[in-house]
């Protein structure tokens, strides 16, 4: 699937409130496995021992936010059995519009400098690429990490709440509370995103639903001020949770990929208002 270049600021992905951050209290009781991924010094690296099951992802990077946008977003591909690293490298295109022919965009991250975004995830064994998705293929702007098969994979813990991403709608509470653990998942076929549009109230989002399903992105953008972030693109089957820290008030959820048929998201209805509060 085609990302679609939003309001002026998405690259491969948009993130302005980091909306998942570290699971604290009760919930770091599940003590995951912890992988640092990074990208500092125009180098993308990972720490830790990556096994397959439940773990906590801590994202880092030197690079500034530029306005509306991350100072980069991180992605971590799980490459389809037998492809190569290389192949991949070689093969996908700048949109990542194929990338579903090489493997999975199981995480993606968007990240700045002076924050540490945490996130919690499922890894499966087997070979990954994590990549600067706003960099160009060819930049080698990557690393590859092995994944291996644990003994005792461990669990997600238990969700606060649950968003699904399906096609081309979302499914869930409307209404959530901040310092919840969110889960999110795509249940859909295709790649899916869930862009938070700060909104002044109730009736104006239904105002931004309806610009939205007519495809008036430029309107919608005049008013916005603040865009939050609960979900970056991922593939079918992808599961991530955080700890919710966006404002509380009401947001509209947006879906901004394209299908192959060069159709957006949110034409098709996949816009949703949710409080929080």
């Amino acid at each position: 699937m085609k990302r679609i270049i939003l309001l002026c600021a998405v690259g491969a992905a948009l993130v302005v409130v980091a909306v998942a951050s570290a699971a604290t209290g009760r919930k770091a009781a599940a003590a995951l496995p912890v992988i640092g991924i990074s990208e500092v010094n125009k180098t993308v690296t990972v720490s830790g021992t990556p096994q397959s099951g439940a773990t906590e992802l801590d994202f880092t990077t030197d690079l500034k936010a530029k306005g509306l946008e991350s100072g980069t977003t991180l992605g971590l591909i799980h490459l389809n059995p037998g492809v190569t690293p290389e192949q991949f490298s070689a093969g996908i295109k700048p949109d990542g519009s194929n990338l579903d022919q090489f493997g999975s965009l199981d995480t993606t991250q968007g990240v700045s400098k002076g924050e540490t975004i945490k996130i919690q995830t499922v890894l499966k064994a087997g070979q990954y690429v994590v990549a600067d998705l706003n960099a160009p293929p060819k930049s080698n702007l990557h690393t590859v990490v092995n994944v291996a098969q644990s003994a005792a994979p461990a669990a997600l813990p238990a969700a606060d709440a649950t968003i699904r991403m399906k096609d081309y709608r979302f499914t869930g509470p409307r209404v959530l509370k901040r310092g919840e653990l969110v889960r999110i998942e795509n249940t859909g076929k295709e790649q899916h995103m869930a862009v938070a549009l700060k909104v002044r109230n109730g009736r104006a989002a239904k105002k931004i639903e309806a610009l939205l399903r007519k495809g008036k992105d430029r309107q919608v953008e005049k008013g916005l001020k603040v865009v939050g972030d609960l979900q970056d693109d991922v593939s079918p089957g992808a599961v991530n949770q955080g700890v919710l820290t966006l404002p509380k008030g009401t947001w509209v959820l947006a879906c901004f990929m394209i299908t192959a048929k060069g159709v957006e998201h949110t034409r098709l209805g996949m816009e949703r208002t949710l409080v929080v509060r």
